[in-house]
């Protein structure tokens, strides 16, 4: 039903039924939270979740109505701001994320995945409606929630609050192609969803919570390779799929001096995030794991030739990126 719910809002225009929809997810949402080998805990953040969206549904409401009752009395700017506020408390972006990371904390993988990938698409589609009414407010809560990700991730030992940050971090790519190619929004959050879904279930199945753990988790080495290719390809460092939808996403933006700074502010910080994606890998590839190493070092010309042919096949899809965008 979530899914259903988040792929019907795609053929909507009306904002009431955007609205109406995402209520719907919220309420069918909760149930999912409550587990039955936590449901203390989890009962108690699934209130406070519906206590948190439905501000911030109130909040929206509210805007809506001043615009429609009001429009020629009041400062339509400040109904926009509010607008703005109420949709980035619904999607935890910073500095209203302290919710998305505690519970992100506790949820199970399953809910962790759908909390930060499908839940946020229908208020992603009522921000592309809205982004240009006040374009300079946009751009200062997108600055400050990048920064805020990213220092907020490097103080991180735990697996579910890095991906966490991860997560707010990437929506500020999101929101900034949103104003220019809405195809290449979509072609992100499909990328960045599939990446998430393949880290997620890896990290249940070998019951990684602890970053300490991947180091000296015992599972094959191809296994481990793939986890490690899917965490670069998550941080966006290049040949990988999520670095050449960053790439793509900057030569499709309309550039102007305030959305270029923006663009500087998300590559320096994007530069940043790299740490602690490679802080996850790097050990464990150079020190932690010397079986793994030997067997990195003992690579036959087969295997080899396979990691090449992996690597050319990325580069090619930059190509399809682009034929696919302009």
């Amino acid at each position: 039903m979530v899914i259903l719910l988040n792929l019907s809002s795609l053929f909507i225009n009306n904002w009431l039924l955007m609205w109406i929809f995402m209520e719907l997810n919220l309420m069918i949402f909760i149930p999912l939270i409550t587990e039955k080998n936590n449901i203390k805990t989890l009962s108690k953040m699934a209130f406070k979740y519906f206590l948190i969206q439905s501000l911030a549904s109130m909040i929206f409401m509210f805007s809506i109505l001043m615009i429609f009752f009001y429009n020629n009395l009041i400062n339509m700017n400040l109904i926009y701001i509010f607008l703005l506020i109420s949709l980035f408390i619904k999607l935890g972006m910073a500095p209203f994320h302290m919710w998305f990371i505690k519970m992100m904390n506790i949820l199970s993988w399953n809910n962790c995945l759908i909390l930060s990938t499908i839940q946020k698409l229908i208020p992603f589609l009522i921000m592309m409606n809205m982004i240009n009414k006040n374009l300079m407010v946009f751009m200062m809560l997108n600055i400050m929630n990048t920064i805020i990700s990213t220092i907020g991730g490097l103080n991180q030992n735990f697996m579910k609050p890095l991906l966490a940050y991860s997560s707010i971090n990437h929506m500020s790519w999101m929101m900034i192609i949103n104003l220019t190619i809405e195809k290449m929004f979509f072609i992100y959050m499909f990328i960045y969803t599939s990446i998430n879904m393949m880290l997620m279930k890896t990290l249940e199945w070998m019951n990684i919570k602890f970053i300490n753990k991947i180091f000296s988790t015992k599972i094959s080495f191809s296994n481990k390779m793939i986890m490690f290719l899917t965490i670069l390809s998550l941080g966006g460092i290049p040949p990988t799929i999520g670095f050449l939808i960053k790439w793509s996403s900057i030569f499709s933006l309309k550039m102007n001096f305030m959305l270029s700074f923006n663009i500087i502010t998300l590559l320096m910080t994007s530069t940043i995030t790299m740490i602690y994606y490679l802080f996850m890998i790097t050990p464990s590839m150079m020190y932690f794991n010397y079986e793994m190493k030997f067997k990195f070092n003992k690579l036959s010309f087969k295997n080899l030739q396979n990691m090449i042919i992996i690597l050319l096949y990325l580069s090619i899809t930059t190509l399809i990126f682009n034929n696919f965008i302009y």
